[in-house]
């Protein structure tokens, strides 16, 4: 499900409710990894212009309508950052990837970030990786 707006828990939070409202009755809710993609820089690109999908991998053949949209991620090579945060703390993680990926001389590819997530985010910490692609 793709929102438009700044980043942050307002439109994040507005897509994942979307998606958990069409995959709750198909009973694909915690079957499978879930994941935040993020298509722009918001350094670039206005707030109100950025795109943020709510995402759910889902078998083959899986059939879906509006809201919902299939998508392939597309593979390459990724900086994985694992972090055990807060979700109040997603900003900070951000920065210290990005920081990293500067230090290491390592340059981001024209595809899109994402978080994987490896729990449901609802406890006192969410467990996540930021995945930035890397250009070859």
């Amino acid at each position: 499900v793709r929102k438009m707006g700044p980043y942050g828990k307002e439109v994040c939070e507005a897509a994942f409710g979307e998606l958990m409202r069409w995959a709750g009755p198909r009973g694909l809710i915690g079957r499978s990894p879930m994941m935040g993609m993020y298509w722009d820089n918001p350094e670039v690109t206005p707030p109100e212009r950025c795109r943020t999908d709510a995402c759910l991998v889902v078998p083959a053949g899986t059939k879906v309508d509006a809201p919902v949209a299939l998508q392939e991620i597309p593979g390459g090579p990724h900086a994985v950052c694992e972090f055990h945060l807060p979700m109040t703390d997603f900003t900070a993680a951000w920065e210290e990837a990005f920081q990293w990926l500067v230090q290491s001389g390592h340059e981001c590819a024209d595809r899109p970030c994402y978080e994987l997530y490896h729990d449901d985010c609802t406890g006192p910490l969410c467990r996540f990786d930021i995945c930035i692609p890397l250009k070859k």
